[in-house]
Formats: C-alpha cells, structure tokens, sequence
C-alpha cells in the first residue's frame, strides 16, 4: 500500500488543481498586459484564417514592438475562445483563464515527469524514492504562491515556464535514450524536442538560453566518447535534426518570423534582450530604472519571493549535483537539471537584461529550482532511512528522517498561512524569512498588474448607484487599464478613455501618482491591510 502512495497522492493533487482552476479562475483579476495579448491572439489567428492576407497583427505602434512577442500562445487561447464561444457561447475572458490554468496544471504534471526521469538516472535516489521524488516536486511548484497566483492570468512567462520543462523532459528522455542505446538513433525523440524547442522560442526568445545546456551536454557527450567516430557523427546529425525542426516549428507558428525569415529572429532576439520599457520599479525601497537594474536583482527575487525552505533546499540541491559532478558520479540528467537553474541565473545577472514586475520575467527558472530543492529533500530522507547492514533502519534515524519531513510539512504550513492572508493576490507572496508582504510592501513591487481592479470595478458595478441619481456613468481604471475592469461593469457603466471620469479606480502601486487628486474615496480593496486599489468618485456627483 505505501509503495502506491506517491502515486495515489499524485493524481489527487492534479484533482484537486483541476477543482481549484475551474472553481477560481474568474476571482484573479486581469492582468493589465491581458487585453493587449487577447487582441494580439485574435489578429494573428486572423492572419492564419486569411491565408496570410490579414497582416493586423503588424499595426501596432512601433515601440511596442508586439510583433517581435512570440505568439504561439495567444493564438492558441484565440482559436478556443472562437471555438468555445461558436458552440457554447462561452464567455471569452472565461476560457482565456481556463487555458491558461490547465496550462499551469500541465507545468505541475511535467515537474512529476522531469523527477522521474532525473530519479533513475541518480545515484542517489532509489527505487522506492522515484514516486516520492515526483509527488514532492509536483506539490513544491503547486504549493508556490506565485506559480498558482499567476497561472491563470499570465500568459507569457507562466506558459514559457511549462514550455521550458517540457523542453527539459524531453532533453532527460533523450539524454536517457542516448545512454541505454548508443548506437542507435532516436529520430523521434529529437524531432520532438525540436519542434517543443521551437513552440517555447515562439513564447519568448529568452528559452534560446536552453541551447548552451543542450551544447554542454552534447560536449561531454564527445569527451567521453572521443574515439567514437559513428558516435560523433550522430550527435552532429541529432544537432541539426533538433535545430531545423526547431526552426521550421517558429516559421510556422510565428508570423512575424515566417514574413522576415533571415532577419526575423535576429531582431526578435534584440528587441528582447534590451526591451525599451522606461518606467521606473520600487527595489529595495528606491526607484530603479528597469534596464539598469542592480545585479542582485534576479537572485534576490527568487529568494523573497519563493518559500524560504524551497531556497534553501535548492542550495542543497545544487551542492550535491555539482559534488557528483566533480567526483565523475554524475549523470547527463545532472547535467541538464543544473544549467536548466544555475546557467539562466547567471546569465541574467551578468548581461544584465530589461527585467521589471518582480519574477515574472524568469520564473521559468523556478521549476527546476524546485525540483533541486524536491532532490535534495528526497536524498535527506532517503539517506536517514537507508538500511543497516543488520537489515534493519537504525532508530534514531528513523526519527531524524520524520523529524525532516515535519519541518517541510510546518514551513509549507507556513506559507498556506501567508497565502491566506493575501488571497486571491498569492502572486504578490514574499516569505515570512523577508518579513512577509505586510513589511515588503513598501520596499518592492506588488500588485505591479493592477489585479485588484477587479474586486474595485465589482463593488463599484454594485454601489455606483449610491453616488449619482444619473442613469449612466463613466469610469477610468488607472494604473491598469479599462479592458481589466470592462467585463465586470453592467451596460450603465461605460468606459472613458479620456477626460475626468465620473468614477475612477485607482491602484496605488506604492509610486503612482493619484490621478484624480480631488476625487474623494468611496471604497478601498485592502490585502493583509494594505490598500492596494480606490474607487474614488468625481466630486459633483457627492
């Protein structure tokens, strides 16, 4: 029976993320990004409608530079919402939440995957604590706030975080392939890695940092087989394989490269690297430009924004991974779960690209922070239990191990706790280690997209009427924008785009300023007591 547990546990955890999507997806709130990204989706499903003669997808102003954002996503949502709303007349904002939730579901399902794979590939970790591995790294990336706070509402860096651990899956089954038959070779596999590479470039162009692991792999590959000349040949072969089907992958899910072929992707990558956003962010209490940012920025987000014990664990994780390395123990999934964390960290660090909104911008780097940090606690526990050569577990280590898995079981306890206090805003988490949101709040970004608007624009839809005897009314939303809060307004409620509305929502943000000064306060959307939104009301109408 308890060899059955991990995987009993296992299907009972992507139930119940399967209830939690379908029963929460409309309380999130919009991101401020998501009705450009919806229109963005539809104008380039147009385009595939069309046979290539609707380019809409191109009109957008130039310093956007929209047409350089991979779309494959966004037109994946497009063609369901249509589908959706043809057959069921589906809301579309719905269904936008929908797949993108059950995306995030697909990301907790690969980190089981991804474990499984490393598990028999380790030295370290037995037969028994394969099942183990993966229910503990498929719950460490259920459990982070800011994966389920935002899996539903961000459609970029969530959805490249599960593209870039299906590319690391399949990398482990290919590296795993190559190891138990070398001599043959897995045309398969490596079309299909190619074709998941190309999808996740065609969501953000920052998974390109993917090749260098994949090279490294591939280089000790050689070293290791130098005289193998049949060897060498494959793998050239197998290279080229994973880049022209990659390649072919972007062209055809990807207008804007399918257009500029030579230049395209280039350009892409340029536009990227620096991306002209201007504004300023609050880091460490002080205004910073985004693309000057400090260099500790990335690894000090990933250490107040994630569950102090994770990071922790993941050190662990990554000092036993380099020590069998180093002792010539380790294994190519070694190998690829390491660069999949450590190589994009440095990276950001060192070339120092545009990053703003906390850890959005590589949170795909979480996933496998967490599965170094599943590994780690996985081989603790593994170790305290190993037998005796009498046969039989040694008494104290049997309560050092239980010992080990409370402390787990009490700092996720931990983090349930701050959840709670913050929900539905989890994607604003920080670890009680920091402090917690209540003390971070005023030192770094929060709710940098505007989510609270929702809860702002649903009190207004029910007390406007309160303020005015006028049959209709305008509203503005800053600092997000209106096409967060359009859907939730009745028809009485209209949008003004210009001017002074007769209602204004306005999210604090820490920075911005108040853009009705003279508006009074009429409501307030407060989290762990901290006002995140107004509703503030034009002084004729009081």
């Amino acid at each position: 029976m308890l060899r059955r547990s991990p995987q009993t546990l296992l299907g009972l955890l992507l139930l119940l993320l399967v209830g939690f999507v379908l029963t929460q997806a409309d309380v999130h709130g919009r991101t401020y990004d998501e009705p450009l990204q919806d229109d963005y989706g539809h104008r380039v499903l147009d385009w595939y409608l069309s046979l290539g003669s609707d380019t809409s997808f191109l009109d957008y102003p130039e310093k956007m530079q929209l047409p350089q954002h991979g779309p494959v996503f966004e037109t994946v949502v497009a063609f369901v919402q249509s589908s959706a709303g043809r057959l069921f007349d589906a809301d579309p904002w719905l269904v936008r939440s929908l797949v993108c939730g059950f995306t995030g579901i697909l990301g907790v399902a690969l980190m089981a995957l991804c474990a499984l794979e490393v598990a028999r590939r380790s030295r370290r970790v037995g037969d028994q604590g394969e099942w183990w591995f993966a229910l503990a790294a498929a719950l460490a990336l259920a459990l982070y706030p800011r994966w389920t706070g935002g899996m539903m509402t961000n459609s970029k860096d969530h959805t490249l975080a599960v593209a870039m651990l299906a590319v690391l899956w399949l990398t482990l089954l290919l590296a795993r392939r190559w190891e138990e038959h070398p001599d043959r070779f897995p045309a398969g596999p490596l079309v299909a890695l190619g074709v998941v590479f190309g999808i996740a470039v065609s969501i953000r162009v920052i998974a390109l940092l993917w090749v260098p692991v994949v090279g490294v792999m591939a280089l000790l590959w050689l070293l290791l087989r130098a005289r193998d000349t049949a060897g060498l040949r494959r793998v050239a072969l197998g290279t080229l394989v994973i880049g022209v089907a990659s390649y072919l992958t972007i062209l055809a899910v990807w207008p804007f490269i399918f257009l500029n072929p030579v230049t395209g992707l280039p350009d892409a990558i340029s536009s990227m690297s620096k991306y002209p956003w201007d504004d300023p962010i609050l880091y460490k209490g002080e205004m910073v430009e985004a693309m000057e940012l400090p260099w500790d920025y990335v690894p000090t987000w990933l250490w107040q924004g994630s569950p102090w014990l994770s990071v922790v664990l993941a050190v662990a994780g990554t000092v036993l991974v380099v020590a069998d390395l180093a002792r010539r123990r380790g294994t190519a999934a070694d190998v690829a779960l390491l660069g999949a964390f450590v190589f994009p960290v440095l990276v950001l660090v060192v070339l120092d690209p545009t990053l703003y909104n906390a850890l959005r911008h590589f949170i795909f780097v979480v996933p496998p922070m967490l599965l170094l940090a599943a590994y780690a606690l996985v081989v603790g526990v593994g170790a305290l239990l190993r037998r005796a050569p009498t046969g039989r577990v040694v008494p104290w280590r049997a309560w050092a191990a239980g010992g080990a898995v409370l402390v787990a079981v009490a700092a996720q306890a931990q983090v349930l706790v701050g959840v709670a206090r913050i929900y539905p805003y989890e994607y604003m988490y920080f670890n009680d280690a920091t402090g917690g949101f209540a003390k971070q709040h005023t030192e770094f970004e929060t709710d940098y997209w505007a989510a609270c608007s929702r809860d702002a624009a649903l009190w207004l839809a029910e007390n406007w009427r309160d303020y005015t005897s006028q049959k209709t009314a305008t509203v503005q939303n800053r600092w997000g924008v209106d096409g967060q809060v359009r859907e939730h307004l009745p028809k009485e409620l209209t949008i003004l785009e210009e001017g002074q509305p007769d209602f204004g929502i306005y999210t604090l943000m820490n920075w911005r300023r108040d853009p009705w000064p003279k508006y009074p306060t009429v409501a307030e959307v407060e989290v762990d007591g901290v006002v995140l939104c107004e509703v503030q009301v034009h002084p004729d109408l009081r």
